[in-house]
């Protein structure tokens, strides 16, 4: 390091601890720390530009990106919670937030698994609070965003698995109410949401997901069944790939499975998967699978009357 970027990188760390004294003095005191960060990273270009791979500068870049991205994302929080609404300030809060992590991700793409753990997280509170004030378009619009950046190694924390989850199931509702006039938007929605579901098929609430999943693939075989008849050997290939990577999950899957298994006119093999979802104790109540339209086919056979007839004697 020669002497003249030896000093512009002490006073980019001098402006990043001005930054942080403020941040720590008066959390919400945004603006003058941005200032500092802002001319931490100009001091930073200087040195990047004498020494392009200078692995202090590049570090303490990202850094500074990072934090920027984290207390613009925190100060909209912040003045949401004191407006009790996403106001045009917040809305302006977060983009900044986003700009500081699409920049480090321009910058830094082979950390893109680090960062996007990071910036998922706020991406998917800020679209849980967009669901909370009714701004369902823009909820949207943020699953989209992140759906299209999934990669593998992104690690999943709270906020983006949560909203994740919440949005898929939403967003299959919404597509629910387009299928009879747009069936054309209601398959491209609820491939969404399997996107979003597949996602996060490592969470907790792993049987929830798989069900789910099972459900978006036949919704989207029956908005439009002639054109979309592959979507149900899709759910069966599913089916079969999270049967064994999460075996405790085949129960509550099973009812799902014959309901394919139904609206594919195999009949036997929906009374057998009828058994196993019944055996599994994941059986939904009996009004529940009398009124169910996806066995309505299998409500003609005699195979179907004696199950019926089985449970109720069970019963």
């Amino acid at each position: 390091m020669n002497t003249s970027t030896d000093t512009l990188l002490q006073q980019a760390q001098q402006a990043v601890s001005q930054a942080e004294h403020i941040l720590d003095e008066s959390f919400w005191d945004t603006e003058a720390a941005m200032e500092h960060y802002q001319s931490a990273l100009s001091l930073l270009e200087e040195v990047l530009q004498a020494e392009p791979q200078h692995d202090g500068a590049l570090a303490l870049r990202l850094d500074i990106l990072m934090s920027m991205g984290h207390h613009y994302g925190e100060a909209g929080d912040g003045h949401r919670r004191d407006v009790e609404m996403i106001s045009d300030s917040v809305t302006a809060l977060w983009q900044q937030s986003r700009d500081c992590y699409e920049r480090a991700l321009q910058l830094y793409p082979e950390r893109y698994a680090d960062i996007c753990t990071v910036y998922f997280n706020h991406l998917g509170g800020q679209g849980d609070q967009l669901f909370g004030y009714g701004q369902d378009e823009e909820a949207f619009a943020l699953l989209e965003k992140m759906v299209g950046m999934l990669r593998p190694g992104i690690a999943w924390m709270h906020w983006a698995t949560d909203f994740l989850y919440d949005a898929a199931i939403l967003i299959g509702r919404h597509a629910d109410g387009l299928a009879a006039h747009d069936p054309q938007q209601a398959f491209k929605e609820y491939h969404l949401a399997i996107a979003a579901l597949m996602a996060v098929k490592h969470s907790s609430a792993m049987t929830d997901v798989a069900m789910s999943v099972l459900s978006m693939y036949i919704r989207a075989y029956q908005a439009n069944t002639v054109r979309h008849a592959d979507q149900l050997q899709e759910a069966i290939r599913v089916f079969e790939e999270l049967g064994q990577q999460y075996p405790e999950c085949l129960g509550e899957m099973y009812y799902n499975r014959a309901c394919i298994a139904a609206l594919m006119q195999q009949m036997d093999e929906a009374v057998h998967y009828l058994g196993l979802s019944h055996q599994a104790g994941a059986l939904p109540p009996m009004e529940e699978v009398l009124a169910d339209t996806d066995l309505a086919a299998l409500r003609e056979t005699p195979e179907y009357e004696d199950f019926v007839g089985y449970i109720a004697r069970l019963g």
